[in-house]
């Protein structure tokens, strides 16, 4: 800005130089001279805020960086070329104007040569396992240990006791008193006598489907509570039924046993046994 100047007259100031009124310029009061301190803390001062300033100038571009970035599309930032329309129709005619160079009719096949493949080797053979399973039970078996004794066979006898027949209709077998009896083969049991008393004393018949025919075993002179079966009951081959007595018309412990064919007709338990058997 510039000096304010005030002239003084006379009046006020009687001092003169040389006889002519002087002007007196009055000037703005000087600083007072910096020591080094200050000169330095001054300095550190400027340092700052230029250095603020700055920051604050890269931050608001960094910002305007970011925010057109977001705003405008990527395919936007591409730059495309522009063409004038003289330029373009020049490159179109340049396109037309090269030659199309003819396909060949077919192309060369390709092949590949193969060499000699080696002989693959014969395939050793591997371990290999089998499972034994047990087999299974017979359909058919005999009542007692085969090779049983036999004190009476098949057909006319004479008597040998009060009340025995003398046409044996089955066979009798010693394997002695108490020895266990068995089913020769599954069935239903159809009679039974027991705890009563008749001719064959406690016994079972039970009805079987052999070979597609129907037959009947019976198991006579049984001992008195041994034999636990009713009509109706299932039983399997093998199955306990009772145990070898001397109940009913009987001269001694031993197990008659039966075959009737067809369910009611006698046959030679021995013969039927082997046949089937073998």
């Amino acid at each position: 800005m510039p000096s304010t100047s005030i002239s003084i007259s006379p009046a006020h100031h009687p001092s003169t130089t040389h006889g002519r009124h002087a002007a007196i310029v009055e000037k703005p009061p000087a600083l007072p001279a910096l020591n080094g301190r200050s000169v330095r803390n001054l300095r550190r001062i400027n340092t700052i805020r230029g250095a603020k300033r700055t920051v604050a100038i890269v931050s608001a571009l960094f910002g305007a960086v970011l925010g057109i970035g977001c705003v405008v599309p990527a395919y936007a930032q591409t730059v495309i070329p522009t063409y004038t329309e003289a330029e373009a129709a020049a490159a179109a005619a340049s396109v037309h104007a090269q030659p199309v160079h003819a396909q060949p009719a077919s192309l060369p096949s390709q092949g590949l040569n193969v060499s000699a493949v080696a002989a693959v080797p014969p395939v050793t053979a591997r371990d290999h396992y089998g499972v034994t399973l047990p087999p299974p039970p017979p359909a058919l078996e005999w009542p007692v240990p085969a090779g049983t004794r036999v004190s009476s066979g098949f057909g006319p006898r004479v008597s040998p006791c009060a009340g025995c027949s003398s046409f044996h209709e089955g066979v009798d077998f010693d394997p002695g008193n108490g020895a266990p009896i068995h089913a020769i083969a599954a069935g239903v049991v159809v009679e039974t006598n027991s705890p009563g008393y008749s001719a064959l004393g406690v016994h079972v018949a039970i009805q079987h489907l052999i070979d597609g025919k129907t037959v009947v075993s019976a198991y006579g002179h049984m001992q008195t509570g041994s034999m636990h079966l009713k009509v109706g009951d299932h039983v399997t081959v093998g199955q306990v039924i009772g145990l070898v007595g001397s109940t009913g018309a009987s001269t001694g412990p031993h197990l008659h046993f039966e075959i009737r064919a067809g369910g009611t007709t006698p046959v030679d338990p021995l013969v039927w046994m082997h046949a089937h058997l073998g």
